[in-house]
């Protein structure tokens, strides 16, 4: 018997938002010509009672792409939801490092009894990564969102 989580792909059980979208390419496949009406019939009955990936896979047999596509979505999902949380993580830590660093300076340029103001020696480059970072992050985000 296999270990929890070493299932390979089509071993593993699949629920009703899986089917959803087996469904969805389904109706695709047959609005585009590529399957006839009894056809899509048939699979639509073989994806209501499918409870593994493998029984998915079936009912999009012969689509082109239409198989790795689907089954592979979840997968992706959770990919990119790692990625996103990893983004705003580095994004908060980038950012409390910057108020830390150089709140402390001004803090202690303050304590000093103020006089030349050279924290901004500290805010000056450390700004300029932070706004760097955010450029970044939007065209990254931009790139993304065109792939989708």
């Amino acid at each position: 018997m296999a270990e929890p989580g070493s299932l390979p792909l089509i071993d593993a059980r699949v629920g009703d938002r899986e089917r959803e979208a087996v469904r969805r390419e389904l109706a695709r496949q047959f609005a585009e010509g590529r399957i006839e009406a009894h056809e899509f019939e048939e699979r639509m009955g073989e994806v209501l009672r499918a409870s593994t990936a493998g029984h998915l896979a079936v009912a999009l047999r012969g689509l082109p792409g239409s198989a790795v596509r689907v089954l592979t979505a979840p997968a992706r999902e959770r990919s990119v939801a790692v990625v996103r949380g990893v983004d705003r993580a580095a994004m908060r830590t980038h950012t409390a490092v910057f108020t830390g660093v150089n709140g402390g300076a001004v803090a202690l340029w303050a304590a000093a009894g103020a006089g030349t103001p050279w924290p901004v020696a500290l805010l000056l480059p450390t700004g300029a990564l932070l706004a760097g970072h955010v450029a970044v992050r939007r065209r990254v985000r931009r790139m993304a969102a065109r792939r989708r």
